[in-house]
């Protein structure tokens, strides 16, 4: 439930919110107390060196991965509950689209496993969100990887999710197809929806972004942008160096550890072997 406010309002429902959220396999941590929130309409850029959990902490919140602690809540519904499911996308670089099958006979199927009533009206409102409506009749096999990205921003966005998470989306596509899929994603994102994207191309959105979240060693410190301005910062050397106890560069200290959005420590609660206390 929305927190009640001084006056009697209620605290808006993020889209997303993480608490301590971690997971181990085996005895290796690969997320260790992550916790952060996205409000709706924003956008959350996930940075980080291969291996750091970025893949990891997208299962969790695609709620293909359960955590080992921690909670993650959708639209105030907390996972693994299908109605918190049933408000996420997922897209990656790969498109899970039948090559054989036009797009709108790739989406029709999707369609029927989201058991959406009225498939054909969901594919045309989609088509038009992800600038796809000329795809609609080519075959999969036609399409370049762009055109394939495309299609694969309207398969996500078939079931009118609250969340969408972008895994390096714009991996092997070309600079018209990066600025296209950059300019739906804007649109969407001033559509309400909120974004969270990994990506190793982080100058590609670094100067839209509302959050950053840097995954190292499993461990998170987020930065959020300039205060009422969509605009990101890059994350410093010294933000590292407050994860993994590097000294910052240029400097003769590691900084402090960063407060989330919640004014908490990232790394609250947490022992030196990444347990919850």
């Amino acid at each position: 439930m929305p927190a009640e406010l001084p006056g009697g309002g209620r605290e808006a429902t993020p889209a997303l919110q993480c608490r301590q959220v971690s997971r181990f396999f085996g005895s290796f941590p690969a997320l260790r107390n992550v916790s952060f929130r996205l409000e709706r309409g924003r956008m959350l850029a996930l940075l980080g060196s291969n291996g750091a959990g970025k893949s990891t902490l997208l299962r969790i919140i695609a709620g293909a991965l359960r955590p080992t602690y921690g909670t993650v809540s959708i639209a105030g519904v907390e996972l693994p509950g299908e109605g918190a499911k049933r408000q996420v996308g997922l897209l990656s670089h790969e498109s899970f689209l039948h090559p054989a099958l036009s797009v709108a006979e790739n989406l029709a199927y999707y369609g029927q496993l989201y058991g959406i009533d009225d498939a054909p009206a969901a594919i045309a409102a989609a088509a038009e969100r992800a600038g796809a409506q000329h795809l609609l009749k080519l075959r999969v096999a036609e399409l370049s990887q762009g055109m394939r990205q495309k299609a694969a921003l309207t398969r996500t966005l078939l079931h009118r999710p609250s969340l969408l998470l972008l895994d390096e989306p714009f991996a092997s596509l070309d600079r018209a197809s990066v600025a296209s899929l950059l300019e739906s994603l804007r649109q969407l994102r001033a559509d309400g929806i909120a974004l969270m994207i990994s990506t190793h191309t982080e100058h590609l959105i670094e100067s839209w972004a509302d959050q950053f979240l840097h995954l190292e060693r499993g461990m998170a410190i987020s930065r959020q942008g300039i205060e009422g301005e969509a605009e990101g910062r890059r994350l410093d050397d010294h933000v590292a160096a407050a994860v993994t106890g590097r000294e910052a560069a240029g400097g003769g200290r590691a900084s402090q550890p960063a407060l989330n959005q919640r004014g908490e420590s990232a790394n609250q609660g947490v022992d030196p072997r990444g347990v919850r206390r």
